[in-house]
């Protein structure tokens, strides 16, 4: 971690950076500008590759494979609390016996975080 950490500081001074030491603030945006450099695009070039139904897609696929459960959405069967919360069940893949089930809001909420 004091490696990356020397790393990157000396990338942020080669760029512009004139303070001492990196704050806690800086790090987040002098890491972005390196991976930007290091690696040749920013983060948001990365978002259509991945829409949340294309995430949930793979991460539910990957569910099934390793542990043999289907995640199925249920809405519908469950008060939310918000239009963008998601009910799902969780069943077995060869019985098809309900598991367990659980909530996924996606979305941070911050007006509510108070």
């Amino acid at each position: 971690a004091q490696k990356e950490l020397q790393q990157l500081t000396e990338f942020a001074t080669a760029n512009g950076f004139d303070g001492a030491a990196l704050a806690l603030w800086d790090v987040s945006f002098w890491s972005e500008r390196l991976s930007e450099h290091t690696f040749g695009f920013e983060q948001e070039e990365l978002r259509p590759y991945f829409a949340l139904d294309n995430v949930l897609d793979g991460l539910f696929g990957l569910c099934r494979r390793l542990y043999g459960v289907e995640i199925v959405r249920s809405d519908g069967e469950a008060e939310v609390w918000h239009a963008d919360v998601g009910f799902f069940k969780v069943l077995d893949e060869a019985s098809g016996e309900h598991l367990a089930s659980f909530f996924l809001d996606p979305y941070a909420r911050p007006e509510n975080k108070r």
